[in-house]
């Protein structure tokens, strides 16, 4: 069971004395998990955007192994305490488009799920936001849970002059799979004045052609390996993260 996986290490070249920052530790999914919360909590943010961002923090750990290095640069640079964002409504054939204003702070961990959940909660719905990190996964988690929520292709895109490559779009379908994808080009500009940011849409057809898409079964597998053996993390990596979520502890501490 993954609760007894401990800190197993597995040394990573010559020790050198230099002990666990030359070795990869591998570690229970829970505490990824865990352990992200907690730091993240301790930066500032509340419980809500934690959980939402420690649950990407994990999936992109499990699929792509990035969601520890990601979370550490996210800690060093960003302000969890405000997570609010000031948008315009307007609206567009469809439905509504929302244009979060152009100077705010966006960032995948700390408004990525909130973002994809509005774009999705009504059909016809778009988001248009500052430029946020597509390429180390850390949306692919929110864009998988919303399109099974909805029974839609979802796509997050980032645009410029109205268009986007191959490497700057990600989709997720309501039957598991998610990854990059090539999308028409009038899945774009559901307003006719996004120029641009990052776009998020729900989409009435799946591209069938240029994607390079995660299966429902690869997934899965993924998860199975990782709750089964635990993931492997740089040392250093892990010594940085647990001291940061030391920090969550104090205020307990302290009463």
């Amino acid at each position: 069971m993954v609760e007894e996986i401990q800190e197993h290490t597995e040394t990573r070249g010559p020790m050198n004395g230099k002990g666990a920052e030359d070795r990869i530790v591998r570690i229970a999914v829970r505490e990824i998990r865990e352990y992200a919360f907690r730091a993240i909590v301790a930066h500032g943010a509340c419980t809500s955007v934690a959980h939402a961002a420690a649950h990407q923090v994990l999936f992109a750990q499990v699929h792509y192994g990035t969601g520890f290095a990601e979370l550490l640069d996210c800690l060093k640079q960003l302000d969890w305490s405000n997570p609010a964002l000031a948008y315009e409504r307007r609206e567009h054939d469809a439905g509504w488009l929302y244009a979060v204003d152009r100077d705010s702070d966006c960032a995948a961990l700390v408004h990525g799920t909130m973002l994809i959940e509005l774009a999705t909660a009504e059909t016809g719905n778009a988001v248009i936001a500052p430029e946020l990190d597509l390429e180390a996964g850390l949306l692919d988690a929110p864009l998988l849970a919303a399109a099974l929520r909805s029974g839609k292709t979802v796509m997050v895109a980032r645009l410029t002059r109205g268009t986007a490559s191959l490497h700057g779009t990600r989709i997720a379908t309501p039957a598991g799979y998610v990854g990059q994808a090539r999308v028409a080009s009038d899945a774009f500009d559901p307003a006719g004045s996004i120029d641009t940011g990052t776009l998020i849409r729900t989409l009435d057809e799946v591209p069938d052609d240029n994607f390079a898409l995660h299966t429902p079964e690869e997934l899965a597998q993924r998860r199975e390996n990782a709750w089964a053996i635990g993931l492997p993390v740089d040392g250093r990596l892990w010594k940085t993260i647990k001291a940061s979520a030391e920090d969550y502890l104090v205020g307990d501490t302290n009463a």
